[in-house]
């Protein structure tokens, strides 16, 4: 797994963090994670996020953006990114419906996020840097990722 996004300056202190995960849609495990400061943008961290033997990714609307849907079709991945709309142009009606239908699919994401949270106490970081923030968050993946594999070959 990855750690910090190129964009974060460790040496400097910041008021907020953003966790990225990518999980495998079938098994529920984390490929990939990233910390960012909270006020880097979602869809700038995304092509360091998906592992380069993803299938279809999907994402929820932060993510939403032409370079990234380029990228997913040069090297050959489904295109499940959410639509967003644009500035005084509203979601046609299919796109609409297009997202209803990748909700479900995203589930798997925002279930390690709670358990992150909820779990292993993500829902605040607890240091003032990124790179300590950094290890919490990658050995509470590993936690997860434990506990996940057992159920798994358990159940």
């Amino acid at each position: 797994m990855p750690g910090l996004a190129p964009t974060t300056n460790v040496n400097r202190f910041t008021f907020g963090y953003k966790l990225h995960v990518a999980v495998d849609q079938w098994s529920g495990l984390i490929r990939n994670g990233l910390l960012t400061s909270a006020n880097i943008q979602d869809v700038s961290v995304a092509t360091a996020l998906i592992p380069p033997d993803a299938g279809t990714v999907y994402a929820d609307r932060g993510y939403h953006s032409k370079g990234l849907r380029a990228h997913l079709q040069v090297q050959g991945f489904g295109d499940g990114v959410m639509r967003r709309s644009q500035k005084g142009k509203p979601l046609l009606p299919h796109e609409i419906e297009r997202n209803h239908l990748i909700v479900p699919l995203r589930s798997p994401v925002e279930a390690v996020f709670g358990t992150l949270k909820r779990s292993y106490g993500l829902s605040r970081m607890r240091y003032f840097n990124g790179p300590r923030n950094l290890v919490a968050y990658l050995l509470a993946c590993m936690a997860f990722n434990l506990r996940r594999s057992v159920a798994l070959t358990t159940g």
